[in-house]
């Protein structure tokens, strides 16, 4: 049975809110919500660890703690050196 990542507590208020939002009222298939919560849960994950300069790896960094507040913070140079963190690093990782 499919695993259902809505109900997942590791998943940041304002983050749920947007993927029941595309799932319900925009008509999206879990799958597709499935994919934007893999997408978006790297996003933050990389945000946390870049502008928070965390040690570890990506992949433990909780998001749960993401708000409304953080995601106002975002800058273009922040996602501009996450697209850079995809092109240069992450193709580097297994299963990638």
């Amino acid at each position: 049975m499919e695993k259902n990542i809505l109900n997942d507590t590791d998943i940041p208020k304002i983050m749920r809110e947007f993927l029941i939002y595309m799932q319900t009222i925009r008509g999206k298939s879990k799958k597709t919500v499935h994919e934007y919560y893999l997408d978006l849960r790297l996003y933050f994950r990389f945000l946390k660890k870049y502008k928070l300069d965390l040690d570890g790896v990506i992949e433990h960094i909780s998001i749960v703690d993401i708000d409304i507040f953080f995601v106002k913070d975002i800058t273009l140079m922040d996602t501009y050196e996450f697209l850079n963190y995809l092109a240069n690093e992450r193709p580097q990782r297994r299963n990638s």
